[in-house]
């Protein structure tokens, strides 16, 4: 990984790119990475990054909702969008999540309790959010409404009994799609 890390930024200093640039091409070997570390996570990990997400969309909203549908899609540069607190515990996530021994991926939860465990999250919802979070791309020319439905369908998630939030976690995070 740290020799990709390494080669990306290469490229991109060698193609004139400022920091800024260089810092982004790097970083974007830790996004590419991020769903194979999540993929192996202990629940406490996912329910750390569920908050850590929250907050990174709500900071991104506050900016407007074309800002939050890009970080949705990993399009958004978020070291130069996003508030330095907001930033800084990315990073600090990231790291402890680099710095966590490898596991083994975990068997995904079963097909129907997941798909119970997401009803009850689901069911937190007012439908025009729950046909949003279901089918994100029929929306795209409605950036607010995508940032608040995915905003409230992450606290929705983060709101279900200690249970019910891991099995979804793990079914969103560790699923083998």
């Amino acid at each position: 990984m740290l020799n990709e890390v390494v080669e990306r930024g290469w490229v991109a200093k060698e193609r004139g790119g400022n920091d800024a640039d260089i810092m982004m091409a790097t970083r974007s070997v830790m996004l590419e990475l991020l769903p194979k570390l999540l993929k192996t996570a202990d629940v406490s990990t996912l329910d750390s990054y569920m908050r850590l997400a929250i907050d990174q969309m709500s900071a991104a909203q506050a900016i407007s909702g074309v800002a939050c549908t890009a970080l949705l899609k990993d399009k958004l540069d978020s070291a130069k969008t996003l508030p330095k607190e907001i930033v800084e515990k990315t990073q600090e996530f990231v790291f402890v999540l680099l710095a966590t021994p490898p596991r083994a991926p975990l068997v995904p939860p079963d097909t129907v309790q997941f798909q119970q465990a997401m009803q009850a999250a689901f069911v937190k919802l007012p439908q025009q959010y729950t046909t949003v979070v279901t089918n994100a791309a029929a929306y795209a020319k409605q950036p607010d409404l995508v940032c608040k439905s995915m905003i409230a369908f992450f606290r929705a998630i983060v709101a279900l009994p200690t249970q019910e939030r891991h099995i979804v976690l793990r079914g969103l995070f560790q699923n083998d799609e």
